[in-house]
């Protein structure tokens, strides 16, 4: 064997070599783009899901929750009818 054909034969192995992990770097790098795409696109539905949830809970607040001006309302009634029982157990209390 001459020095030209050990020469071919080693730049053959290193042309395999080198294209063979080319190949499987390529492939790597596929997967994980793929892998990648099918996270953005889950994310992307919880997302929309997670958008849904905080839009349903905005909209049910009123429904569950009493409004400002309704509790101060509330508050000026029962006050008042304090004051009415008082002015009555004060009344009684003359009596």
């Amino acid at each position: 064997m001459d020095m030209q054909s050990l020469v071919n034969a080693l730049m053959g192995m290193v042309a395999f070599l080198g294209g063979w992990m080319i190949k499987t770097s390529w492939s790597k790098q596929e997967e994980l783009e793929d892998s990648i795409e099918a996270l953005r696109a889950h994310h992307e539905s919880d997302l929309k899901e997670s958008r849904q949830k905080l839009n349903d809970l905005a909209l049910s607040l009123p429904e569950k929750y009493v409004p400002r001006s309704d509790f101060d309302n509330l508050v000026k009634v029962v006050h008042h009818r304090f004051d009415r029982l008082e002015e009555k157990i004060d009344s009684l209390n003359k009596s």
